[in-house]
């Protein structure tokens, strides 16, 4: 199996593994548990695992300044992410906040013409055209909640694709120097601090908390073989298609289990 070949079925799991989030955070939601404290146990599991994979190779130990800089950044691109997503589940629905999720592509394709200057066709531009066109026409369909259209959730859903491909430059510079796994472990560690920052009960651990951790664990290492994969073996563009793949499975998900009504 070839290099490429094998970055695309590692992405590929890390999908599904992604997918899996949707069904597991809708249950946390109906326990009570609110969009802020989700964010905050879901990057701290994620923190877990991508710490102990690190701890494992030895390579935790980098310089101070980047800690600085990796926990800064993972405050927009990780706390960030995981908290405007999950308002845009709350308020427009899983199946929606997958869907705004996954404006991501549209950014990486820019960073990628204008920050690590890849070549992106006039196909590829027309296409991502063509994409934002059907993104509006799904904003005003009233979400997948089968309620009226939640300007909250259509703009948090929009703000969470934004800070998901904040990721992708920043790794397109830094792996040159660390792991993958070190990179996650201090940029999920800011996205703990910056949660953290506002007030919210810390719930005990429990049922719910459990069955999250198992959601957040498995996404978290299935996660980092594929993004080690994909950003060794392919520009971040066709990655991100590959790994949109996830947003179909968490609708997949949603539809059926939440009695949410299929976006058109």
């Amino acid at each position: 199996m070839t290099k490429v070949s094998s970055g695309y079925g590692f992405v590929a799991l890390a999908a599904f593994c992604w997918s899996l989030m949707t069904l597991l955070s809708k249950i946390l939601f109906a326990a009570g548990l609110s969009p802020l404290e989700v964010s905050f146990w879901r990057a701290s599991f994620g923190c877990l695992c991508f710490g102990l994979h690190a701890a494992s190779s030895r390579a935790l130990s980098i310089r101070p300044s980047h800690v600085l800089l990796f926990m800064a950044w993972g405050m927009m691109s990780i706390g960030g992410l995981f908290y405007v997503f999950f308002m845009s589940m709350h308020y427009s629905g899983a199946a929606m906040g997958e869907i705004l999720l996954y404006t991501a592509p549209v950014w990486v394709a820019i960073f990628s013409k204008f920050i690590s200057h890849e070549v992106v066709t006039k196909q590829r531009w027309l296409a991502i055209c063509i994409a934002l066109c059907g993104v509006v026409c799904i904003c005003f369909s009233g979400g997948s909640l089968q309620t009226k259209t939640s300007v909250t959730g259509i703009v948090c859903g929009l703000a969470s694709g934004f800070c998901y491909a904040l990721q992708y430059p920043f790794f397109k510079h830094w792996q040159k120097y660390y792991r993958t796994e070190v990179l996650y472990t201090y940029m999920q560690l800011g996205g703990v601090g910056s949660v953290a920052l506002h007030p919210f009960p810390y719930p005990i651990f429990g049922t719910d908390m459990a069955c999250h951790s198992d959601d957040r664990g498995l996404h978290g290492l299935c996660g980092l073989l594929g993004l080690r994969a994909e950003h060794e073996a392919h520009p971040a563009g066709p990655c991100r298609r590959v790994l949109q793949s996830g947003a179909d499975s968490g609708d997949a998900l949603g539809l059926p289990l939440f009695g949410e009504i299929s976006l058109p």
